[in-house]
């Protein structure tokens, strides 16, 4: 049976704070059934760099996240400002967390965080001969390490867990494909 759309009927906001909002709709199922309580996390979209040295090391930050409650190591990235470009995003998070810097950003993909329950997207993009420019400026609730990887070891660490956030698995996997 070929997927159908759900008739939007109705859309109101169910919980609005600065950092998270949660929107519930009413729909109008295929099979004429109403449902009036469908949750979805309206997040902001976020940029994220796969960025990789001249000497074929990847950036990667090591941070708590308290989402998770635990270290993760990942891509960085972060957030996009009200009316920023994605590709800005990369360039200023890529700086803000690693101190890093790279002159060519290629869009790697647009990515539906979680198509279910969740109206963002994730923006992944590789910058090749990324280098150290500056240093890091986190945010006061970010306090990540910087982590160069070199590139033949990246598939290991996301073989055995290590990188573990969605975003940054399917970010490295798409660069890989990409022979960075």
């Amino acid at each position: 049976m070929p997927a159908e759309e759900w008739e939007q009927i109705d859309s109101e906001p169910a919980f609005d704070d600065p950092h998270f909002r949660v929107r519930r709709d009413t729909v109008r199922l295929p099979s004429g059934r109403i449902a009036d309580d469908y949750l979805v996390g309206v997040l902001e979209d976020y940029a994220l760099v796969v960025a990789v040295t001249a000497d074929d090391r990847v950036v990667l930050t090591r941070q708590w996240k308290q989402g998770v409650r635990r270290v993760t190591l990942e891509l960085p990235g972060g957030k996009l400002d009200a009316g920023e470009a994605p590709v800005d995003a990369a360039v200023r998070e890529l700086r803000e967390e690693t101190g890093f810097v790279a002159h060519e950003l290629e869009l790697l993909a647009s990515l539906d965080v979680d198509a279910s329950k969740a109206a963002n997207q994730g923006h992944v993009f590789l910058a090749r001969g990324a280098e150290r420019r500056h240093e890091p400026e986190p945010h006061e609730m970010e306090a990540p390490e910087v982590v160069l990887v070199p590139l033949d070891e990246v598939t290991a660490l996301l073989e055995n867990g290590s990188i573990r956030g969605a975003a940054s698995v399917a970010g490295l996997l798409l660069a890989l494909g990409r022979a960075c």
